[in-house]
């Protein structure tokens, strides 16, 4: 034994030291990490908050967040800043407690209670996202497109994809993602998680409470509310100078020129016809797609395996194994698609990590050379790696990962979500998820985030799509432009040719909106469709149809896109009130309630016939006194406020009077949160 210790003596002396090194610094390790929490970050209302107020914040909102497994549940609902994590986590502490002063914040039941509520607008929120409501919105308005999404009725969509049918479903992923959800927050228990929730359900209460505060004269809502819910019952027939196009010659190049250089930096929205080439924020990219369909497909489990598993789990598999064969196999191979997908992401970022290595860091991101074109790796290369790779360790051979490249045109953010791969797929940040296009676009070129540290020529590794089914999507962002002019007439040529074709179309229409009026006068709005429908198919797509018994409001909100504009909807009620509304509108002649109007910024015209005009009654605003106070409140509000949310963080910090000090005063407001959370990993690892 002697001999022992005299051999490995400093060895064994190495050891104790260090042993006593970790005994004598641990205690003060985590009395240090205590008074880094206890430190004051900030004051607010007269009295100092603490580093550990706001770590609490941060973490229930990473909680009710990854609620539902949408990675957003509280931002998407309480619309919280999203300018950085540090300013989403600040914006949740503030009206937390403001709601909690305010006394609507209930206990951990009255959290738990809302979850058919965030079900029902999550649901919401997603399918009014959906083009099948912006097409039914756009066309016949918005009051249509919201009764049919509601009833389970929305055109184009699969019953599994209806609100009610999706309502029940997020409804049961909230139940299944309690754990994770309180997991993501570092809480110890659901109820934790309830009463996160609980102060989300506040602060909506609290908002609402806002909204309805105010209490307005009696004469100011009758006269306000006269104006607001006076309506006209109408039949119409929407004419888009689209209609004409096909006549329309082929512009010169020098026309095309012209036209683009006068609205090459236009936005859009002001345009008084609603056309500009002002470009958003755009990518190039291309990308490698680990299908896990296909690679379900390749798999082969021997019925050994499959028996094995049936034996060792009777418990699940009650049945006798040809009736459970299906479902063990099922299990199995969806087990062998994870173990495969694991494999190709390992195999992935090592492919990353040997062209990194050498590079120099730049912060978050990496210092690329002039020829790192040339230098970084193909994706066709590495997707043979991946398949080679599977083959050699699991004996499976799978199809070469699909390899899709973008290089020749930009991707915006809508369009980006359309790409397949990329459509409702995710990027988990932490805990979190965004969606692949905000993903994309933080791109270090246009929106630098250290959360998503992306940059232009180097693979997203570690940030991959992730999509519904499981498949991951590892993209490379291969150029980045900024909200812009295009740089050439050729990146728009299609849409500016279409442009100018349309104008022309909207002076003919222009000049003969007059005949249509005289043919809706004297034989109808069924004359005026038939002479423009004459000759074309059943099946032509630009087929004009008469809308009728539609009911218009003077808010050109919700109603159908041809009177979108509220000049338009303005002219319109400025001829109805030339109709006298005491007269059964049986007894005016049509053509003296035919009505023809342009819309410019719709590049359309409008032909109706006035069913009556439908004035607010005593009997109507009694019954609608409910409706009118509000919306004249929200008015009234919107007027006080210059058009500001008083919610938003910008007056909230204003409000409180939130001032950072020490360390926090030139810093992201919650990133002492994010300090102390490394501190708590660095105790833990120790």
């Amino acid at each position: 034994m002697l001999k022992f210790l005299r051999k490995y003596n400093k060895i064994i002396l190495v050891i104790g030291g260090s042993l006593l090194m970790v005994a004598f610094l641990a205690p003060q390790a985590i009395q240090q990490l205590g008074q880094l929490q206890n430190r004051t970050v900030a004051t607010m209302d007269g009295r100092k908050v603490k580093e550990r107020e706001l770590f609490d914040a941060a973490s229930e909102l990473r909680a009710v967040n990854a609620l539902g497994g949408t990675g957003g549940t509280a931002n998407a609902l309480l619309n919280l800043s999203q300018g950085t994590g540090a300013d989403a986590d600040l914006h949740w502490y503030l009206l937390t407690k403001e709601a909690e002063a305010g006394g609507f914040v209930g206990s951990d039941a009255d959290g738990r209670g809302y979850y058919n509520t965030i079900a029902e607008q999550i649901s919401l929120l997603i399918l009014r996202s959906s083009r099948e409501y912006q097409s039914i919105a756009g066309q016949f308005g918005q009051n249509l497109a919201e009764r049919l999404m509601i009833s389970g009725q929305l055109p184009g969509l699969r019953p599994e994809q209806q609100f009610p049918t999706l309502r029940e479903a997020y409804l049961g992923r909230l139940a299944q993602t309690e754990n994770n959800a309180a997991g993501a927050g570092r809480m110890t228990s659901i109820e934790d998680l309830h009463r996160a929730v609980a102060k989300m359900r506040g602060i909506q209460r609290m908002r609402a409470a806002y909204l309805n505060v105010s209490r307005p004269s009696g004469p100011r809502l009758r006269a306000e509310g006269s104006e607001r819910f006076r309506g006209v019952q109408t039949d119409f027939l929407a004419i888009p100078a689209s209609r004409f196009i096909a006549d329309e010659s082929e512009p010169t190049e020098a026309e095309i020129a012209e036209h683009f250089e006068a609205r090459a930096d236009t936005n859009p929205v002001d345009d008084e016809f609603g056309i500009g080439y002002l470009q958003p924020q755009r990518v190039k990219l291309e990308w490698l797609r680990l299908d896990r369909l296909a690679l379900l497909d390749a798999i082969e489990i021997p019925i050994v395996e499959v028996s094995k598993r049936w034996q060792l789990e009777r418990d699940l598999y009650p049945g006798e194994f040809e009736e459970e064969e299906s479902r063990v196999r099922a299990v199995l191979e969806n087990e062998r698609a994870d173990a495969l997908l694991q494999i190709a992401d390992r195999a992935i970022k090592g492919e990353f990590g040997k062209v990194t290595r050498e590079l120099n860091r730049d912060g978050d991101y990496f210092e690329l050379p002039d020829t790192w074109a040339e230098q970084r790796p193909e994706l066709t290369s590495i997707a043979q790696t991946i398949a080679d790779r599977i083959l050699e360790r699991e004996g499976v051979e799978i199809p070469l990962p699909t390899v899709d490249r973008r290089d020749t045109e930009w991707q915006n953010g809508f369009e980006l979500s359309q790409l397949e791969g990329f459509a409702f797929g995710t990027v988990r940040v932490g805990s979190q998820s965004a969606n692949a296009a905000g993903a994309i676009l933080q791109v270090r070129e246009l929106n630098p985030n250290p959360n998503i540290p992306i940059q232009v020529g180097l693979l997203a590794a570690e940030h991959p799509v992730r999509g519904g089914d499981g498949s991951l999507t590892y993209f490379r962002v291969l150029d980045a432009r900024d909200v812009s002019a295009p740089d050439t007439v050729d990146e728009v040529r299609e849409q500016v040719v279409e442009s100018i074709k349309t104008l022309r179309a909207y002076e003919r229409l222009t000049n003969e909106l007059p005949g249509y009026l005289d043919v809706a006068k004297s034989g109808g709005l069924q004359a005026v469709a038939d002479a423009l429908n004459a000759g074309l198919g059943e099946d032509d797509d630009t087929l004009v149809t008469v809308q009728t018994d539609t009911t218009l409001s003077t808010n050109p909100q919700g109603v159908p896109a041809v009177f979108a504009d509220q000049n338009v909807l303005d002219e319109l009620f400025l001829f109805v009130e030339t109709i006298d509304p005491t007269v059964e509108p049986e007894t005016i002649p049509g053509e003296d309630r035919t009505y023809a109007l342009l819309a410019p910024r719709r590049l359309s015209a409008v032909v109706g016939l006035v069913d009556r005009y439908v004035p607010l009654t005593e009997d109507d605003f009694r019954v609608l006194y409910g409706q009118a106070r509000q919306a004249i409140t929200g008015l009234e509000i919107a007027e006080a406020e210059a058009g500001d949310d008083p919610f938003s963080l910008e007056r909230m910090i204003e409000r409180h009077g939130w001032t950072p000090v020490g360390r926090g005063a030139n810093r992201p407001a919650a990133a002492a949160a994010e300090e102390a959370e490394e501190a708590t990993e660095a105790t833990d690892a120790g």
